[in-house]
């Protein structure tokens, strides 16, 4: 008897799993399709080699070939992640299988950006001297007495260390250290090609500079001969524009309290008068014998 209960329980079950493999399997084989394409450069239309394509979310993916062509299994309504090194991140849907068309654009170009070197101009990707141009645009809304407050914590290899507490004093500027016991290792400044020295001082508004860049070994600065042996820093200041007529103000405000226990305790109008009151008679006692 039991063994006819195990059998008919048996039965029941394979139907089961036969029923739910037969309803199944149509519906994946409906859902997973072949999905191809092919990804090129927006600007020129030329095939990207090697972008990866992903399905978000999951471990499939594959790679373009030669051809900027790819193929690789997703599913319906599923999303594509296209990347390449150098062009911004695509995501695109999927709705067809075939013909898909992913159109890359390219990141900011910043080794195309010109620097300012001290024998011309030159395109950041063609520099092999060690240079650094420093950004102006992480420095907005810090308050800048001087050009050397700019270069703090903007450029690698340059150290710009406050020697003093008096206020509006300029700051000491070092690149790659030191490079001398008994003299000072500070650099040479250029405003608009012409040298300046070793200080520029408070002279030259900070709000007036357009760039800065900082020359650092002996290749970039050999034009200037032993004047830039300790580092160059070349700044160009803001000129004309073709856009029109532009006003901008900038002001910076500050308040600064002394606390009580480094304050300066005086007397007040009344304990002044009698402390010279006291001296007085002081005074009087001793030129009459204390009398």
């Amino acid at each position: 008897m039991k063994s006819k209960i195990l059998r008919s329980n048996t039965g029941k079950i394979l139907a089961a799993l036969i029923t739910v493999l037969f309803f199944y399997l149509p519906s994946f084989a409906q859902s997973t399709l072949t999905v191809s394409g092919t990804v090129i450069d927006s600007a020129n239309n030329e095939p990207i080699i090697g972008a990866s394509v992903m399905v978000a979310g999951t471990n499939t993916g594959a790679q373009t070939d030669v051809k900027g062509n790819f193929t690789l299994n997703a599913s319906t309504g599923a999303t594509l992640s296209i990347k390449y090194i150098g062009y911004n991140e695509r995501r695109i849907v999927v709705s067809n299988t075939s013909g898909i068309v992913v159109k890359l654009a390219a990141v900011s170009q910043s080794l195309k950006e010109v620097v300012v070197l001290a024998y011309g101009s030159q395109r950041k990707a063609d520099i092999t001297s060690a240079v650094s141009q420093v950004d102006l645009s992480k420095s907005q809304g810090i308050p800048a007495s001087n050009a050397a407050r700019l270069l703090q914590g903007q450029a690698p290899g340059v150290v710009v260390k406050q020697t003093t507490g008096q206020p509006g004093r300029e700051l000491q500027v070092e690149i790659r250290g030191n490079s001398s016991l008994g003299a000072t290792s500070d650099p040479l400044y250029v405003v608009d090609g012409f040298p300046v020295g070793n200080s520029v001082g408070t002279s030259l508004n900070a709000n007036d500079i357009e760039s800065i860049t900082v020359l650092k070994d002996a290749a970039s600065t050999s034009v200037y001969g032993s004047r830039g042996a300790n580092g160059v820093v070349l700044i160009t200041t803001k000129n004309g524009k073709k856009d029109g007529h532009k006003l901008t103000v900038s002001t910076n405000t500050g308040i600064a309290n002394v606390p009580d226990s480094r304050r300066v305790h005086v007397l007040n109008g009344r304990e002044f008068a009698q402390f010279k009151k006291d001296i007085f008679i002081d005074k009087y006692k001793y030129d009459n014998n204390g009398q």
